[in-house]
């Protein structure tokens, strides 16, 4: 949400002009307190960095809707594949990202960068209305006040960290993929459902439990 808010800034910037030196400190005061807060946090639990995958939700369902929506050359197209695992380009869902980035290949992304900011570049300025459709199909549940929450397209799931590489030692490796499907009453529920799956690992002598998610990705329980 820090980015939506500074999104906004310039905006309010120009419409309360007279305010400006007022307005300035405040945003500049919530910025770094959100900043220090969340940095301090994140030290203190030891928390991991997220999937970087989450960072290019607007990168992904760009290139997702240009390949599925436009006609542009066969060349882009197969250069587009090569982002997306499992061929889930046609799962593509103009309102919800999970669908194609949960398989996107962020490390052939970030291992070919000049060529995709090349691809982005030239489709950006070929289909620039695809574009800006995709960012507002995307974001729209934040400011249109009639859509309707919980999305039909979602379901019900606890959410824990990924983890691209999973340590060789002592894991208990399985196929939950039916019971990430299943759907929870509440988070109480939820949590309550991983936790004796945690503690059955455990009684078999395990420490951690690793669960495969969309065949790249695992999840790691501790």
């Amino acid at each position: 949400m820090i980015y939506a808010f500074i999104l906004f800034i310039p905006f309010i910037l120009l419409y309360y002009k007279k305010n400006f030196k007022k307005l300035s400190i405040i945003f500049i005061s919530i910025l770094a307190i959100t900043i220090i807060y969340d940095k301090a946090l994140t030290h203190i639990f030891k928390i991991e960095n997220g999937p970087r995958v989450e960072m290019f939700s607007f990168v992904v369902q760009q290139f997702a809707r240009t390949y599925n929506k436009d006609n542009i050359s066969k060349e882009s197209k197969e250069d587009i594949k090569l982002l997306f695992l499992n061929n889930s380009l046609k799962d593509y869902n103009s309102h919800l990202s999970d669908p194609v980035k949960s398989n996107f290949n962020t490390e052939e992304l970030l291992n070919n960068k000049k060529k995709y900011i090349k691809l982005y570049t030239h489709l950006l300025i070929e289909n620039p209305n695809t574009f800006i459709d995709s960012i507002l199909n995307n974001t729209y549940s934040f400011y249109y006040l009639f859509d309707k929450l919980p999305d039909p397209n979602t379901k019900t799931y606890i959410e824990v960290n990924c983890i691209k590489e999973v340590e060789a030692s002592n894991l208990l490796e399985i196929d939950v993929a039916h019971l990430m499907s299943r759907v929870w009453k509440d988070y109480k529920d939820a949590c309550d459902f991983f936790n004796a799956l945690l503690e059955a690992s455990r009684r078999a002598g395990y420490d951690t439990l690793t669960i495969e998610l969309n065949n790249h990705y695992r999840t790691r329980i501790q």
